[in-house]
């Protein structure tokens, strides 16, 4: 390790089987964080992209079942749940599964909690991050390779710490399991307390996974899970310990040279959005504003597709919108992409007219809707966009809704000259009840 940095690398590379250059992801997005129904919405969420015969592999009453797959899946590269989502036990017996059935499976990225009590603490401290390690090490078909660097940087953190934990996993392309532990950097303020067991210590875990595809015609991706408030550019206990960044600045801590550009940022998110005046809201303002700095900096994350699954609404006091989960791309907005169900409200960054009293219209950078303006007879600036669930697209009877999309070229790989490097292929997904106390998402039709 170079450097004397305070940070600590956690860099996976993953050989994976990709079938082209196009980026499915699907975003998940509860109706509420109701911790209870996490695990069950998760099972729903999975068997979308298992084999039919894969139907009991939450609890198998075998076990080693003899998986017969009798229909192709979806293929899909990134599969996004919210922060503080998924709890520890369920993590566990998916892994579990899985490594037993040597399935195909693109990248999973969770939060995760220690236990499915709402009012429990979302936190892990030191001896049940330990106690995870050493159940995961047990899984079989799995990379432990990949725990070291994590469990590593574990035995210096000290016992009474507090972590916020997220998990990336995936089955490679010889069949592995493989899966990349992270913590969260940045402390959110919902997560300062008086209480020692729900005050959240910063991490100092950089975490990157590099996908490289056994056709050597593709490209690699390099991949960055995050959790929630890790993307903004906020106050730290320790200066300037914002993920994003350090990825260029404390390069050295790495052991060897990652990756020239970040492509993917996934985001596991729990967060209230300010309303607007109609039905819709937007993604507040750090969080626009950390979409720009990491498209505008001289970083690695130039080029990298911001992708967020975040909780529909809030039930405190007062109740609150979350939603707007899907992603950002650094790129041209070559023709509306939206539907009724994706959102238009501040969706697009660029350059655009503004008249002053003196009646000179000069350009200003700053995001508008999608109202068509920005289009109208002239080729304005856009810069970026974003693509994301509109509040319409949730039902009242609906326990979650799965959004999914296709990026039909990440941005280190659009071409603006053929303009390939668009946002379509919508599909939405609704998780309804079961007779077995399960759910099962159906999808919704074009309307």
């Amino acid at each position: 390790m170079g450097g004397s940095s305070r940070f600590r690398p956690n860099w996976l590379e993953w050989k994976v089987e990709r079938a082209s250059r196009t980026f499915r992801v699907h975003v998940v997005e509860p109706a509420t964080n109701d911790p209870p129904k996490h695990a069950a919405l998760f099972r729903a969420a999975l068997q979308c992209f298992l084999p039919q015969q894969s139907t009991e592999y939450a609890l198998p009453s075998d076990p080693n079942p003899v998986i017969a797959p009798i229909s192709t899946p979806e293929r899909f590269d990134l599969l996004t749940f919210p922060e503080a989502f998924l709890p520890k036990k369920t993590l566990v017996d998916t892994l579990l599964f899985l490594g037993r059935t040597g399935i195909r499976l693109g990248c999973v990225h969770t939060g995760i909690r220690p236990t499915d009590q709402p009012e429990m603490t979302h936190l892990f401290d030191v001896r049940e991050l330990t106690a995870l390690l050493s159940q995961l090490s047990q899984v079989p078909n799995f990379s432990r390779h990949d725990l070291v660097p994590f469990g590593n940087w574990l035995v210096e953190q000290q016992p009474s710490d507090r972590f916020n934990i997220g998990c990336l996993f995936a089955i490679d392309a010889e069949g592995k399991l493989r899966a990349c532990l992270h913590a969260k950097l940045v402390r959110s303020k919902f997560e300062v307390s008086p209480e020692h067991e729900r005050h959240m210590k910063e991490a100092n875990l950089l975490s990157l996974v590099t996908l490289r595809p056994t056709d050597v015609n593709l490209s690699s991706i390099t991949l960055q899970p995050l959790i929630c408030s890790d993307m903004l550019n906020t106050d730290t206990d320790e200066p300037n310990n914002h993920p994003l960044r350090a990825t260029s600045t404390h390069r050295s801590v790495f052991p060897q040279v990652h990756a020239d550009e970040i492509d993917v940022v996934s985001v596991a998110t729990c967060s209230p959005n300010k309303s607007l005046s109609g039905s819709d809201a937007a993604w507040h303002q750090k969080f626009r504003e950390s979409f720009q700095r990491a498209a505008a900096d001289d970083g690695r994350h130039r080029y990298a597709a911001i992708v967020l699954a975040n909780y529909h609404f809030f039930q405190v006091d007062p109740p609150s919108k979350g939603g707007l989960s899907g992603v950002f791309v650094p790129l041209p907005i070559y023709s509306s992409p939206y539907d009724p169900r994706v959102s238009a409200a501040q969706c697009i960054y660029g350059r655009f007219p503004s008249r002053y009293d003196s009646g000179i219209t000069e350009e200003d950078e700053r995001w508008v809707g999608d109202d068509g303006s920005w289009h109208d007879g002239k080729r304005y600036h856009v810069l970026g966009y974003i693509v994301s669930l509109a509040s319409s697209a949730h039902r009242p009877d609906s326990a979650a809704t799965m959004f999914g999309f296709t990026v039909s070229r990440l941005p280190k790989d659009a071409n603006r000259w053929t303009r390939n490097g668009s946002v379509n292929d919508f599909s939405v997904h609704h998780a309804h009840p079961t007779a077995d106390g399960e759910f099962e998402f159906l999808i919704q039709a074009v309307p």
